[in-house]
This record gives structure tokens, sequence and C-alpha cells, in this order.
């Protein structure tokens, strides 16, 4: 097995794209948890204190939400 031959490997198309579209559908689901398990939070924690924001920070964490379910989409569908 030459330099080569090892090199082809690593570099072949279908073993990085493989790769990539992994990483991109796992890290888009993960960041996707994140967001939900954010707005969770900040229910509890508009329950535990009293934070005068006008629903800011909730509409902030819906708003990352749908960001989030757009990338996760857009992984599943592109990638």
């Amino acid at each position: 097995m030459s330099i080569n031959d090892i090199f082809n490997f690593f570099t072949s198309l279908s073993l990085f794209s493989l790769f990539i579209k992994l990483f991109g559908i796992i890290f888009g689901g993960l960041y996707l948890l994140f967001a939900i398990i954010m707005i969770r939070q900040i229910e509890i924690l508009k329950n535990a204190i009293n934070v005068h924001d006008q629903g800011i920070l909730l509409t902030l964490s819906y708003l990352q939400t749908f960001f989030a379910a757009i990338v996760f989409i857009y992984a599943l569908l592109i990638l």
C-alpha cells in the first residue's frame, strides 16, 4: 500500500461527503435540541424570578428555535 493509495482513500468523495453530511445533520439536530431546551429554561427562569422584559427573551428564544429548525431541515434536505 503506497502513500497514493492512502491519500486516495481519505480524499475519496464518498467518504468525505458522508462525513460532512453526518456532521451537518448531527450538529443541526443538536442545535435544534439546544434551542428547544433554551425555551424551557427561559420559561422556568421567568416563573422563578420576576423578569420585566416584556417577552423579549422568549421572543428571541423562539426566533432561535425557528432558525435552528430551518438549519436542521436544510441539513436533512440538502445534505
